[in-house]
């Protein structure tokens, strides 16, 4: 019996983990708004604020997103890393 074939182009990561948008570096300490399947982000800012201005800026509804601060992991150099395990 043969093997099904796979798909010629490889998945991306976010593809593979349900398509769940990953965290770009920049937005470290910094206000995210989620879309309200949590997929993707849909505004940004400094402050929860400034983050809820953006959200209606963008066309959105502010009870239709979710916001939440990103934290800051600082290794070497001040850069943003993933946690390590222990």
């Amino acid at each position: 019996m043969d093997k099904p074939k796979t798909s010629v182009e490889p998945k991306t990561k976010a593809e593979r983990d349900g398509g769940v948008q990953v965290v770009p570096r920049e937005y470290a300490g910094k206000w995210v708004a989620w879309s309200s399947d949590g997929r993707r982000i849909v505004a940004v800012g400094e402050s929860f604020d400034d983050c809820g201005r953006a959200v209606v800026a963008a066309g959105f509804a502010a009870d239709r997103v979710a916001i939440g601060k990103i934290p800051v992991l600082r290794g070497a150099g001040g850069d943003v890393q993933r946690p390590r395990r222990v």
